[in-house]
C-alpha cells in the first residue's frame, strides 16, 4: 500500500511539472515572445497588430488634432482633418512606411513602454496597443492660411515665432494630402513637380539679393558701409552671364543711400563690396548667418534636410550676387532673418513641442535657451538694418526677384518681421517661376497681417 501511494505521488508529479511546463512554453511563445514573433514579416499577426494600433494623436499648440487613428476597430486607419499638413507631419503607412514627425516619434505614437511586463500582459489579454500623443508648435490657423495664401503655386511658406523659434506654419506646394497616400503614393513618387519634397528644408535655391540683407549687415559690422552715406552708380544695371540685373524698384535719391540700395535691392553696390571682401571674407559672412551650413535633424525639428552641398566660394562678385554655386533653402534663410529680428542672436527652429510619457504627463523638447548662442553680428548693427527697413504698416520687410538655375527662371522671395518695431514673428516666402517679387510680397504680407491681429 505504501509502494502504491508512493508511485502516486510520483505520477502526481510528474503531471503536475508536465502541466507547469506547458504553461511556461505557452506564455513565453505566447506572450514573452509575442513581439518577436509579431515582428517577422511572415507573420500574419503583425498586419492585424498593425490594424488594430489606436497610434496616438498628433496636436498643434492649441490642441487642435492634426493626425490621429480612427475608424474599424479591427481595421483602424490614419487620418490627418487638415490636407496641407504633410510637410509639416509627414506620414503613416502600413505599406509604405512613416515620415517626418510620424517617423522621428513612432515610439511614442504607437505606445511603447519600458515595462515588459505590461506589454506583455496586454498581449496576453489580446488588448490593441494604445499610443501616446505628440504636441507640435504649428498653428492650424495660421497653417491654413499659409497654405490658401499660396494656392496652386509652387514654393514655399515658413512662419516662425519668436523669440523661440516655434515653427506656427510650414508649407510645401506641390503637396500631397497623407490620408490618400496609400492611393497616391507611386504617382506621387514619380511626379516631375516633386509633392513629397519638402521644400521648406530640402528645396535648394539659388538665393540672388536674398543673401543682401545679410551682406550689408556684416558690412556694417565690419565699418566696411555707413547706411545713411550715398551710393555713387548705386542704381547701375549689372550684367552677368548675358543677364542684366536692376533694381527691383527705382529708389527716390539721388544718388542712392545704402539704406535704399538694401530697401530697393540694387545689385550694383554688390560690386563694390565684392572689391573689398575676399573669396574667404565672404564664405565667413554667410556662414556667421547659418548659410552654407545644412540644419540638423533633431527631436524638436525632426525633418529631412537638404542634401550636403560644397558651397565654397571662389568668387566674391557671383557670391554677393547669389549668382554662384551657393544654394539654400527657405528654413536656412528664415534663421538668417530671424538672427536680425533677435539682435543677431542665430534662433533654433522648433516644430514638435512636447510629448507625452508613459504616465499620459507632458514633456517638453524646447531647446534650452541659457547659454547663449554665437551672435552672428552685434545687437547695434541687426538694430540699425531694421530701422533702415522701410515699413509697411507694422511689418518691416525685404522683397526680391532671384534668378536660379541653368533655365534662368525667376523666384519670388519675401522676408518679413512683424511687429517693425518689436519683432515677434518671421516669415519667409519664395514662389518658384515668378516674374515679380511682389507675388511672394503679398503672401507673407497677408500672414503677417493675420498674426498682428490674433
Amino acid at each position: 500500500m505504501s509502494d502504491y501511494a508512493h508511485r502516486l505521488q510520483r505520477l502526481y508529479l510528474l503531471l503536475l511539472l508536465g502541466f507547469a511546463a506547458v504553461a511556461l512554453t505557452s506564455f513565453y511563445w505566447g506572450v514573452w515572445q509575442s513581439a518577436a514573433l509579431l515582428a517577422r514579416e511572415d507573420n500574419p499577426r503583425t498586419v492585424e497588430a498593425e490594424l488594430r494600433l489606436w497610434r496616438g494623436r498628433i496636436l498643434d499648440t492649441n490642441g487642435v488634432v492634426l493626425a490621429q487613428s480612427g475608424g474599424d476597430p479591427n481595421r483602424l486607419t490614419r487620418q490627418y482633418p487638415l490636407p496641407d499638413v504633410g510637410a509639416a507631419v509627414g506620414y503613416y503607412s502600413l505599406r509604405y512606411g512613416t515620415a517626418g514627425v510620424e517617423q522621428a516619434h513612432d515610439d511614442t505614437l504607437r505606445g511603447l513602454t519600458s515595462n515588459g511586463w505590461a506589454d506583455a500582459w496586454r498581449v496576453l489579454l489580446n488588448q490593441p496597443q494604445i499610443g501616446r500623443d505628440v504636441r507640435l508648435t504649428l498653428d492650424a490657423r495660421f497653417q491654413e492660411a499659409a497654405a490658401s495664401l499660396l494656392g496652386d503655386r509652387a514654393g514655399a511658406v515658413l512662419l516662425l515665432a519668436l523669440p523661440d523659434g516655434a515653427i506656427r506654419a510650414l508649407v510645401s506646394h506641390p503637396t500631397f494630402d497623407p490620408s490618400q497616400l496609400d492611393e497616391q503614393f507611386e504617382a506621387l513618387a514619380e511626379a516631375p513637380s516633386a509633392p513629397l519634397l519638402n521644400r521648406v528644408t530640402q528645396g535648394q535655391y539659388q538665393p540672388g539679393l536674398v543673401l543682401q540683407p545679410f551682406v550689408l549687415a556684416a558690412a556694417l559690422d565690419q565699418g566696411l558701409i555707413q547706411l545713411g552715406a550715398p551710393v555713387e552708380n548705386g542704381t547701375a544695371e549689372v550684367v552677368l552671364d548675358g543677364q542684366t540685373f536692376t533694381c527691383a524698384t527705382a529708389p527716390l535719391n539721388t544718388p542712392p543711400t545704402w539704406a535704399d540700395v538694401l530697401n530697393h535691392s540694387c545689385p550694383a553696390p554688390m560690386l563694390g563690396l565684392a572689391a573689398e571682401l575676399s573669396p574667404t571674407a565672404v564664405q565667413t559672412l554667410l556662414t556667421q548667418f547659418g548659410l552654407t551650413v545644412p540644419t540638423t535633424t533633431t527631436a524638436a525639428l525632426p525633418l529631412p534636410p537638404a542634401e550636403p552641398t560644397t558651397a565654397v566660394i571662389t568668387d566674391s562678385v557671383r557670391a554677393l550676387l547669389g549668382q554662384g554655386q551657393l544654394t539654400v533653402t527657405p528654413l536656412q534663410v528664415a534663421m538668417a532673418w530671424a538672427s536680425l529680428a533677435q539682435d543677431g542672436q542665430l534662433v533654433q527652429p522648433q516644430l514638435v513641442a512636447a510629448v507625452q510619457d508613459e504616465q499620459g504627463n507632458w514633456q517638453s523638447l524646447a531647446v534650452p535657451t541659457a547659454v547663449p548662442a554665437p551672435a552672428a553680428i552685434r545687437p547695434a548693427t541687426a538694430q540699425a538694418i531694421r530701422a533702415a527697413l522701410q515699413p509697411w504698416e507694422r511689418i518691416a520687410e525685404y522683397a526680391t526677384l532671384a534668378l536660379a538655375g541653368p533655365d534662368q527662371a525667376s523666384n519670388s522671395w519675401y522676408l518679413g518681421l512683424a511687429p517693425a518695431n518689436a519683432p515677434r514673428y518671421v516669415v519667409v516666402v519664395v514662389v518658384e517661376d515668378a516674374t515679380s517679387a511682389t507675388v511672394a510680397q503679398a503672401i507673407g504680407r497677408d500672414l503677417l497681417r493675420l498674426t498682428l491681429n490674433q
